[in-house]
């Protein structure tokens, strides 16, 4: 709901109908009873009802209000069997309406089974008025109702009867209202045809006419004027009469009628010596002006209105002449009337500040070729921030508040606006504008993702303005609706069920309760999830979301892996909804759905591979698709297809199309690190290292991709052929040493350090310092934590070393060869018998083996058979399928060894 600048309708105020000489009356009435001869009566009782009654007739203050509720209340406790306890409960009920105390008076009127036979309808008739009060129109409208129906005798049945009918307007119920005031055989045709001077009368008929004015009956409304008895009037219903039938003129395309009919008006106006009514004639004349297309007697009516003291009729003048300036591209004139009058009534600044800003709000959200600033949004914000700062006990400051909240959220600034959304809450009445703030404050904190508060804020607009039917048709609903979308962002479904359910019973036939019905579906279990498509199915058979709910209902399948049924309904689908713009994504699920049955059914994956190009043909450029990666994510499919057959150049070409066609995909980068990689495999390293160090190069590689393009870059310049690259070790150590570089303490450097070992010990120089190196980076990795190397990583490092230290060994001029070899050994024992776990790891079962065959290799060349025996029968306990070689190699060591016995 945007801020609405100019949209105003004069309402006639509610009258009370007990005037203060009835109530006195009344009082006195009261008094005369409570002097008759009483049997039950003591004189205590009856000495503290006559003080009670004169305390009560003498009340015109707060202060003086409190006393009579307290004398009251006293009297109830202190004589619960009194002839005069239920006129004590009325009188204390109006003691507490006197003070605003509305929810106390309904407490306590309800509260009552002695309601006496003398004032009984006195008891509806405060609770209703008290529900009038709380703006729960609908409890007022019943009760008043009750009154009527129940107590026929009652003296207040025809401002009942009124009353009504007045909630029922207030709730926009006009044919109700035409239903009790206009119906030959109502109570209320039966008073009028015998009291037509009555005030309530003619109050009902003017109301009779505003609901045939409503509902644009403008004959019927013209009718019911007519047939107002005017003699004897009082100026003041007069010219409402005179007002309504003006508008029922205008509404009637009459406009010259009622333009001279408002002359009338303002005659009526000035007899009444009333100038709130001669401030509505001008503007009604204005707007009568208005659409007779003549503008400038329209802005001379408004500014009539600029010269009184009444604030709200000043405002909305103000704020006509401004709509018309700026209707007529006169944006300059609108600011200089404000800022004129903000210097001739500096008293009364914030107001007209406040207008300012909404015009200055106003040229932002509706701009013009002639704005009269530059930046429109700035200087709202800052007439709304003067407010806020200057005048702290403004009455204008919630709405302030509320349209700084406005500026702000129109420039992103969430947070902020999300605070002065919450004070404009705090400080605005019961009203439309609060409303508006709370569902404001509720989508700000969606937006940053606190669901909790956004839904407890869109839940407090839902139950507490109810009796606001602007804010129910209007807010309601959205309301509603993202709290069913905060409430799944935080996997709450059984409040996102509860909004559901609500919008399905307050807006069935709504824009968003399909919409709703299947995001909760989406949500559910897949059993639940159909019981509600099927609902969808039923109440929204022709929905622009079918569709869309036809897809989930696949879904539901695919999550219980019925692949079969989920490839039916989309095979159905597809059929059906040849122009839809899901197509390509109910294409892509189809296809998916295939390649999940063949993995299922362990069968080949022909139809997914068939599904899956020609989705690639048909949607490459198509915008949904798009929108979706579908395209790229398609391709990349075919790409892993042609890698799990091994077809690595097909592989590779189907990798390559990704950020060819695609650059702008999510998977452009990784599908260039795929294409190294399938060229690697299909022994092209170049290519590989072309792609790698190209994707390096885009600025929008992120690091942990970076790392993998060097590590595997450092790979492919191993695959180099040795005869065409001689110094591939030197370029893969320069890209392994770019990742422990660039990426210390990461798993990916860790794994870097075991090929810098690797290389070091491949190098073909033989020295002793480049196996130092290579044992320094194999120690590295052995000596580092689990989250940064794990068990398989440490055992192929330690493997590694041993092999390395055994090279030492071997080298002319080793200080201690045999040192070297049994350090090896201890290495490849380390592996072999699991000593180099750390709790809760696992054995890698290829390093054991390696490990064991290692050892045992080891202990033959140091001429120890019998060890050697016996690493490898540790390692046939291990690796049972080694067994038949390892037998081979046992018996030949054991017949060695007796043959060196014999020797």
């Amino acid at each position: 709901m945007k801020p609405d600048f100019h949209n105003f309708k004069f309402t006639r105020p509610a009258g009370e109908f007990f005037s203060p000489m009835a109530m006195r009356l009344l009082v006195i009435l009261f008094i005369a009873l409570a002097s008759l001869p009483a049997v039950a009566a003591s004189s205590t009782e009856k000495r503290a009802w006559e003080a009670d009654l004169k305390h009560f007739e003498d009340a015109k203050s707060p202060l003086l209000w409190a006393m009579v509720e307290t004398n009251f209340s006293q009297f109830i406790k202190k004589f619960p069997d009194s002839e005069h306890y239920a006129d004590a409960v009325v009188f204390e009920s109006r003691a507490l309406y006197e003070q605003g105390k509305y929810d106390a008076v309904i407490s306590l009127l309800s509260s009552q089974t002695n309601r006496g036979s003398g004032v009984a309808d006195q008891f509806d008739y405060w609770t209703a008025k008290s529900y009038a009060k709380k703006q729960n129109y609908q409890q007022s409208a019943d009760t008043f109702a009750r009154l009527v129906r129940e107590n026929p005798n009652s003296p207040l049945r025809l401002e009942a009867i009124f009353r009504e009918a007045e909630a029922h307007a207030k709730l926009e119920s006009w044919p109700k209202v035409i239903e009790e005031l206009r119906e030959p055989s109502s109570l209320f045709q039966q008073f009028a045809r015998t009291n037509q001077s009555d005030e309530l009368v003619v109050s009902g008929l003017l109301l009779l006419s505003e609901a045939e004015l409503a509902q644009k009956d403008y004959a019927a409304a013209g009718k019911t004027l007519q047939g107002i008895a005017t003699e004897h009037l009082r100026p003041e219903l007069e010219w409402e009469r005179q007002f309504l039938l003006c508008r029922v003129q205008m509404a009637d395309g009459q406009a010259q009628a009622a333009l001279e009919a408002s002359t009338n008006l303002l005659m009526v106006a000035e007899a009444a010596n009333r100038p709130e009514l001669k401030a509505k004639s001008f503007f009604l004349q204005g707007q009568i002006h208005e659409q007779l297309d003549d503008m400038p007697s329209a802005v001379r009516s408004y500014e009539i209105n600029l010269t009184n003291d009444l604030p709200a009729v000043r405002r909305q003048a103000l704020l006509r002449i401004v709509d018309l300036n700026l209707r007529q591209n006169q944006t300059a004139d609108a600011a200089q009337k404000l800022s004129d009058f903000l210097k001739d009534n500096p008293k009364t600044a914030d107001f007209e500040l406040l207008v300012l800003g909404e015009l200055r709000l106003k040229e932002y959200f509706q701009p013009t070729n002639n704005a009269s600033v530059i930046n429109p949004l700035q200087s709202a914000e800052t007439n709304f921030e003067t407010i806020i700062r200057n005048f702290p006990n403004s009455e204008y400051l919630g709405k302030a508040e509320l349209n700084l909240a406005w500026c702000l959220d129109a420039q992103g600034r969430t947070a902020e606006s999300q605070a002065a959304f919450g004070r404009a809450g705090d400080l605005l009445p019961f009203s439309e504008d609060q409303a508006v703030a709370r569902f404001k404050l509720a989508d700000t904190l969606y937006q940053q993702k606190d669901f909790s508060g956004a839904v407890a804020n869109y839940r407090l607009v839902i139950e507490k303005y109810d009796s606001l039917p602007a804010v129910k048709n209007e807010l309601f609903e959205p309301a509603l609706y993202q709290m069913v979308q905060a409430s799944l962002s935080q996997s709450n479904l059984a409040v996102a069920t509860e909004a559901m359910n609500k919008m399905l019973e307050l807006f069935p036939n709504g824009s968003l309760a399909d919409d709703s019905l299947l995001l909760v579906g989406q949500a559910e279990t897949p059993a639940k999830a159909r019981e509600l498509f099927s609902r969808f199915l039923t109440q929204y058979p022709n929905s622009d979301l079918l569709p869309e709910m036809k897809l989930a209902m696949a879904r539901t399948y695919e999550s219980e892996a019925n692949w079969m049924e989920a490839i039916n309904l989309y095979d159905k689908w597809v059929q059906t909804y040849t122009n839809d713009p899901a197509l390509p994504r109910a294409e892509f699920s189809r296809a998916s759905a295939n390649y999940r049955a063949a993995l299922a059914a362990n069968t080949p994956e022909t139809n997914a591979f068939y599904l899956f190009t020609s989705f690639v043909t048909q949607f490459a450029t198509n915008p949904v698709a798009l929108s979706n990666d579908l395209p790229a994510r398609a391709q990349h499919w075919v790409g892993d297809y042609y890698w799990r057959q091994e077809d690595f150049q097909k592989a590779e070409l189907s990798y390559k199309e990704i950020f060819s066609d695609w650059p702008k995909s999510s998977l452009a980068l990784e599908a260039r690190m795929m294409a190294g990689r399938a060229a690697l495999a299909n022994q092209s390293p170049q290519a590989a290292i072309s792609y790698f160090t190209n994707l390096i190069s885009l600025s929008n590689c992120p690091p942990t991709v970076i790392a993998q393009a060097l590590f595997a870059s450092g790979d492919a310049a191993l695959a180099l052929p040795p005869a065409t690259t001689p110094g591939k070790y030197q370029n893969a150590i320069y890209f392994f040493r770019l990742v422990v570089d660039t990426y210390t303490n990461t798993p990916i450097a860790i794994r870097a350090w075991g090929r810098l070992g690797d290389c070091y010990f491949a190098l073909p120089e033989n020295q002793m310092s480049q196996y130092e190196t290579a044992s320094n980076a194999f120690t590295l990795i052995i000596n580092a934590n689990a989250a940064l190397a794990d068990a398989t990583t440490r055992s192929m490092a330690e493997i590694r070393l041993g092999q390395t230290l055994e090279a030492m060994s071997r080298l002319p001029g080793a200080a201690d060869p045999k040192g070297l070899t049994l350090q090896a050994l201890k290495h490849f024992m380390n592996v072999l018998y699991g000593s180099n776990l750390r709790d809760t790891e696992q054995a890698d079962l290829i390093w054991v083996k390696e490990a064991g065959l290692d050892a045992g290799k080891l202990a033959e060349d140091l001429g120890e058979n019998a060890q050697a025996v016996q690493f490898y029968e540790r390692l046939i306990s291990i690796a049972p399928p080694l067994r038949a070689t390892l037998e081979k190699k046992i018996a030949k060591l054991q017949e060695s060894q007796s043959a060196s016995a014999k020797n």
